[in-house]
């Protein structure tokens, strides 16, 4: 499958190009990215401003660590709210971790659903705001791949081995201190500036003369074990021996079953449908477990019935898929399901497979189109009726 194009995450490996990153980087080796092309607005007075509008649900967004230890943070503490507490907390020397910015902040989520679609995973974007002289964690892992992005003071940072070659979230855990071994690679980041650093490669960063914030932007791509699960699952709808309980012999899966159902899932997998069927399947869990940006659902709602043969819209999304199943087509994306009637399901709907070439055009086209632009095949009527359709769902937008 070829990698989704993303003018922002090219600005984000720049000078890179995103062959020699996938192909030398990624997943091998940490990357300093000293270019100054991001454009990301996230500063100081932009994370304070979060924090006191967001205060009810500090308690599950933040958390406050220094110098390795975390900070229970109690509602009202001493007589204050959550807001005045993180602040004197800082104060202290602590570091500020606001967890989900892409979840609260507009302009960060639509940042995070353009990275979404390189890397076929969802994007989260956590902001780390620390003091003067200080540093919050004691070098420790990830169990995801990161980029740090600098968006306002300065920071150091320190690499370490990799303490476990890609690790997964079950295979985390606390570093030896005294078994750290000597650091391999040190940078200092300033505005814009970026730090990949793969999972399982060990870190630590600190602040000297002036403060940091910055955001950690982490992906979670498929990985091969993701595509042995949804074989399985292809499997187990298309065979009837993989849905038979298991049989013991001795106290042991039968050698017999187990040998008969390697032999299945080997001869599925060499079917030529079933790679597309296994894509389609990861793309749909992907997608399905997005929240949809906001800005244009409810104008869409107003003016769906004011589109006209001419009227420009767009692809109000960055990540979808399509499955075929008989005389239907399925779309799936982080949509709201504001259209109702049959379907329940927020961020899907379906369309008779006679529109195919419709949906195929809209999917494919990357800018602006009308109604008119679509395929000849369908008379204008048709053609108005699938685009206000897919304005009202939330999968278009008017431009």
């Amino acid at each position: 499958m070829e990698k989704a194009r993303s003018p922002q995450f090219e600005k984000l490996i720049n000078p890179l190009s995103p062959n020699i990153f996938w192909a030398d980087i990624f997943e091998k080796k940490d990357c300093f990215f000293e270019s100054e092309t991001v454009k990301l607005d996230f500063d100081l007075v932009k994370f304070e401003n979060l924090l006191w509008a967001f205060e009810e649900v500090l308690d599950k967004k933040v958390q406050l660590n220094h110098q390795g230890n975390n900070i229970e943070l109690h509602r009202k503490t001493e007589g204050k709210d959550w807001f005045s507490t993180c602040l004197d907390k800082y104060h202290e020397g602590a570091t500020i971790i606001f967890n989900g910015i892409d979840e609260i902040d507009t302009d960060t989520a639509r940042y995070a659903r353009a990275i979404d679609k390189v890397f076929n995973g969802k994007t989260t974007v956590n902001a780390f705001l620390t003091p003067p002289g200080s540093h919050g964690f004691l070098p420790h892992f990830d169990t995801h791949d990161v980029f740090i992005l600098q968006t306002d003071g300065e920071k150091h940072w320190e690499l370490f081995q990799k303490e476990i070659e890609l690790p997964i979230d079950r295979q985390m855990y606390l570093i030896d201190q005294e078994k750290l071994g000597e650091k391999q690679t040190s940078c200092h980041l300033t505005k814009n500036n970026v730090l990949y650093i793969p999972r399982g490669k060990v870190h630590s960063a600190f602040t000297t003369d002036t403060y940091s914030l910055h955001l950690t932007i982490g992906v979670r791509p498929p990985l091969a074990a993701d595509y042995y699960k949804s074989l399985l699952e292809v499997a187990t709808e298309n065979n009837a021996d993989f849905r038979r309980s298991v049989q013991y012999s001795e106290g042991t899966f039968a050698a017999a079953q187990r040998k008969r159902l390697l032999k299945n899932i080997a001869d599925i997998e060499k079917e030529a449908a079933t790679s597309e069927l296994i894509q389609n399947k990861m793309d749909i869990k992907f997608v399905s477990g997005i929240k949809p940006l906001p800005g244009f659902h409810l104008k869409g709602i107003h003016e769906a019935n004011q589109i006209v043969p001419e009227t420009r819209v767009e692809k109000a999304v960055e990540s979808f898929a399509l499955s075929e199943d008989g005389d239907r087509i399925n779309l799936y994306y982080p949509g709201a399901g504001l259209a109702g009637g049959e379907n329940i399901q927020p961020g899907y709907f379906s369309l008779p497979a006679a529109a195919k070439q419709a949906m195929d055009f809209i999917l494919q086209n990357e800018k602006h189109f009308t109604p008119n632009d679509l395929p000849a095949i369908y008379p204008e009527e048709t053609r108005l009726a699938i685009i206000k359709r897919l304005v009202v769902e939330g999968f278009l937008k008017i431009y």
